[in-house]
């Protein structure tokens, strides 16, 4: 009798434990480690979890979603119809109501990368309303919003992403680079040193160090920024910073030698000109001129050119170089004015296209090739972006 009553429990506990285990290989398991790897960016265990239930009738949402998020990843989408595909992917992967909002994330993202700008900010922006925290809506309105130059409103979503992806060091440069370009230096400061601690081994180490010292030397710390500096190569600008620290301590001597050593590799370098100019004046003054003999066009060596001209008791000298500044000057406070505006228009094309040639009749290359690029993505949002259904299916899900 005791032998077929402990026969019975082992069978029992036999079928429990069988049970368990086929509920942890199931197709739900499944699904849940495919939308854990989609989070992770790790397209081959997804592609793996996809196999698992792609096969599967009842799972079929499930699969559309990580299929969507796998051709998205893997850029198909070139065509029409490869964006039609994906698109009905995603659209049935709207079924799973768990899903939803990262699912409207990726709808936002393929529209976005299509060309229909507008339309993506309605669907991310309407992911965001279902919840507020699913970070691929924050990651791609974040990068939609500076793609066209409305750097503020990206803020405060790269932020969301940079904290929510506590290793990512490349959001925190890009999130130091906006404060920096608009003199908020403390918070740059601090975005820099994040990025920095994040992956100090970063390909672009060294000037992430060198955005950062001139973050703190804006702030007057000179002990930070020579910090900063450690491990630099001794570049030209690398020398000339450390040589500003030192004019700052009160160390001339010591700061001479390090703006000899950048003139040598450069002897256009402004920010050891600039030092050289308070050490020096006298010097400084031929220098510059000579410098700007070379470089007619650059406007900060003709600004520290007058400036050191002024402080030499040189007036006339000081005045014939701000006759050839004024121009700029107006040109340059225009320009800021327009890239206010910028982040206040996002659907501007012709605001963009203005910065652009204001930019580049400013010599200001890199920023009037930025500026053209956002208001051609802008101008492709209105003309050839791939047909879309205009209207995001109705909240209707019925999978968990």
């Amino acid at each position: 009798m005791r032998t077929n009553v402990l026969a019975r429990v082992v069978c029992v506990a036999f079928l429990v434990a069988g049970g368990l285990f086929v509920r942890a290989a199931g197709p739900e398991r499944k699904f849940d480690q495919g939308l854990a790897s989609l989070r992770a960016n790790r397209p081959e265990e997804t592609r793996y979890c996809l196999a698992s239930i792609d096969h599967r009738s009842d799972y079929r949402s499930q699969a559309s979603l990580l299929r969507g998020w796998l051709r998205l990843q893997s850029r198909q989408a070139h065509k029409p119809e490869d964006y039609m595909a994906i698109w009905a992917d995603l659209s049935d992967a709207l079924e799973v109501r768990r899903c939803r909002p990262l699912t409207l994330a990726l709808m936002g993202r393929l529209l976005y990368e299509g060309g229909r700008f507008a339309d993506a900010l309605d669907v991310l922006n309407g992911a965001l309303a279902e919840d507020p925290d699913e970070i691929e809506a924050h990651r791609w309105l974040g990068s939609a919003l500076y793609d066209v130059g409305a750097v503020i409103p990206a803020l405060e979503h790269l932020r969301r992403v940079a904290e929510e992806e506590v290793s990512n060091a490349r959001i925190c440069r890009l999130i130091g680079l906006i404060y920096r370009e608009h003199s908020d230096f403390r918070d740059a400061a601090a975005a820099y040193q994040e990025s920095l601690t994040r992956d100090p081994a970063q390909p672009d180490a060294d000037q992430v160090r060198i955005d950062l010292a001139r973050c703190h030397l804006a702030l007057d710390d000179y002990g930070a920024a020579l910090a900063a500096l450690e491990g630099c190569r001794d570049t030209a600008d690398v020398l000339a910073l450390r040589g500003l620290c030192y004019v700052g301590q009160g160390q001339p001597q010591r700061a001479r030698e390090f703006v000899e050593q950048a003139l040598e590799r450069d002897a256009d370098n402004t920010a050891a000109l600039t030092c050289l100019a308070k050490i020096d004046p006298a010097q400084a003054a031929e220098m510059l001129s000579q410098a700007v003999e070379r470089k007619p066009s650059d406007y900060e060596l003709r600004e520290r050119l007058g400036e050191t001209y002024r402080s030499l008791g040189e007036q006339r000298l000081a005045d014939e170089q701000e006759d050839h500044l004024r121009t700029r000057r107006s040109m340059r406070a225009e320009l800021d004015q327009l890239l206010t505006q910028a982040n206040e228009n996002l659907f501007d094309a012709s605001l963009r296209y203005r910065i652009a040639d204001l930019a580049r009749r400013l010599e200001m290359p890199e920023l009037a090739a930025d500026w053209q690029k956002a208001a051609r993505l802008l101008d492709s949002s209105r003309a050839g972006a791939p047909t879309l259904p205009n209207a995001i299916p109705p909240n209707r899900p019925t999978a968990p």
